[in-house]
């Protein structure tokens, strides 16, 4: 069977101007993938793509790469196929993500959790944290039916909280972390491919 190419499973291609005039001795030197993390609604995949926009790298991400390959919605494959077969083949498509050339990638929700996903995170990436109050979260989530883990939950906000307290000490381990709150996307995009040049400059 052929592989499916890059942009049939989640990755887009860089503007050709944005690469020239943006991003160009980055994208041509770059070795680590500027990597975003955090909860569901803290905006991983709108800013992603923002940052992909911006410097004129690839982006990846891991649900739409998940969902392109499965030929279903993620919400869908955990109905029909369970949280844990949804793991492994996130797993497996972090590990084909990282191994493609250094670009922007977004993470799920969940993905940073597991040990592995993690290891890999930080040695292939310069992680993000990107620290979303609840308020937000719940404003953002709350009527998303889209959302698995929030599916059954009779309280939108206390569901969130309960996931945000298990999972915020995995979060903390990012390289860095980046409040985010009602900041314009492009100031916080800013903010974050500043910090990512920092952390990058004179790497390779």
């Amino acid at each position: 069977m052929a592989s499916k190419l890059p942009e049939e499973i989640g990755f887009t291609h860089p503007p050709v101007d944005a690469l020239r005039e943006q991003g160009r001795d980055l994208a041509g030197s770059a070795r680590r993938h500027l990597v975003l993390v955090g909860m569901m609604g803290c905006g991983k995949s709108l800013l992603g793509r923002w940052l992909g926009r911006r410097s004129g790298l690839p982006t990846y991400d891991l649900d739409r790469i998940v969902s392109r390959r499965e030929h279903r919605s993620i919400s869908a494959l955990f109905e029909e196929k369970g949280e844990a077969y949804f793991r492994q083949k996130e797993a497996e498509a972090l590990r084909w993500a990282l191994s493609a050339p250094a670009g922007i990638l977004s993470t799920g929700g969940g993905t940073f959790v597991f040990e592995e996903n993690r290891r890999l995170l930080l040695e292939h990436g310069v992680v993000f944290y990107l620290e979303a109050p609840i308020d937000l979260l719940e404003a953002r989530l709350r009527k998303s039916r889209g959302r698995p883990l929030l599916a059954a939950a009779a309280d939108c906000r206390q569901a969130l909280q309960e996931l945000l307290e298990r999972r915020e000490p995995f979060y903390r381990l990012a390289h860095v972390t980046i409040p985010v709150a009602q900041q314009d996307r492009e100031e916080l995009g800013e903010r974050i491919w500043l910090a990512y040049g920092e952390r990058t400059r004179g790497a390779g």
